[in-house]
């Protein structure tokens, strides 16, 4: 019966040693090098919207692209946005941003330039 506990410790110790050999990650995603400050061109598919800014917050869409869910804001509370915005634009719809990067890198703005832009891709 000693040797049965022996031997069964034995294999549970070994193999709760052995699950500390295998690490399981998350898959790495692409590193974003958004620059703040800078213009930038990117695409995605509007995967959600936020619609915070009837006073001082801010209305986006929320891509998901490349590097990572960005949000491409298309007003910044009372404020005039001077960018260009496609209508109509829905979840599930690919897009293109072209706008300032702003000091959160995971936002782009368009209401900063008139050239700045939110358009269906296509």
């Amino acid at each position: 019966m000693r040797l049965k506990l022996t031997v069964i410790f034995v294999v549970l110790t070994v193999t709760i040693s052995a699950c500390g050999l295998f690490e399981f990650s998350e898959p790495a995603m692409p590193e974003n090098n958004l620059t703040p400050g800078s213009e930038v061109t990117l695409s995605g598919v509007v995967v959600d919207t936020i619609d915070d800014c009837a006073a001082d917050g801010i209305c986006a869409y929320v891509l998901d692209t490349a590097i990572g869910e960005i949000d491409a804001i298309w007003a910044e509370g009372m404020m005039r946005c001077e960018g260009t915005l496609a209508e109509n634009i829905s979840v599930g719809e690919e897009v293109q941003v072209f706008g300032l990067v702003l000091d959160d890198v995971t936002q782009v703005t368009i209401c900063r330039e008139s050239a700045h832009s939110i358009r269906r891709s296509g």
